[in-house]
């Protein structure tokens, strides 16, 4: 293996030694990549957030709410990758917490029909995605599951 000299023993090891299934593991690892990209897309596409931005949110604001729920995304994702159960439990609550405080965005996109990268959206994406919001807190909250016991 071409890793740094102890990666494996300070990082890679100590992923291996949680208390929990391979598929919620799995679930963890997958989840944690797509919201490091979705976060990091919020640095590379703000004009494309900024865009879907609520018009009750003043302008001056929005390039600043796109940041920190980009941020909020990045830190999460490194959160649920910890080893440490109680960093992956307040990486999921700060996850459900940043999908209620975006839920108004995508109520703002179906009443308002507000175009996605310049295209418009039909109606059944605007309700998946919002029943893909409820989806997602549903996720965060089996992975806050109760672990599995010990097995002696």
């Amino acid at each position: 293996c071409d890793w740094p000299m102890g990666l494996e023993i300070t990082f890679i090891v100590p992923l291996l030694m949680y208390n929990e299934s391979w598929v919620k593991t799995s679930a963890r690892f997958v989840w944690s990549f797509f919201m490091i990209f979705a976060g990091v897309k919020h640095f590379t596409d703000t004009e494309v957030f900024m865009s879907i931005m609520p018009t009750w949110i003043p302008v001056e604001y929005h390039a600043m709410c796109v940041w920190v729920s980009g941020v909020c995304e990045i830190l999460g994702g490194i959160g649920m990758l910890f080893p440490l159960r109680i960093v992956r439990s307040l990486a999921a609550m700060g996850f459900i917490a940043l999908l209620v405080a975006v839920f108004p965005v995508h109520i703002h996109m179906l009443v308002n029909n507000v175009p996605f990268k310049g295209s418009t959206i039909p109606l059944y994406f605007h309700v998946g995605r919002i029943i893909l919001q409820f989806v997602m807190i549903l996720f965060m909250m089996w992975l806050l599951g109760k672990p599995k016991p010990k097995q002696k």
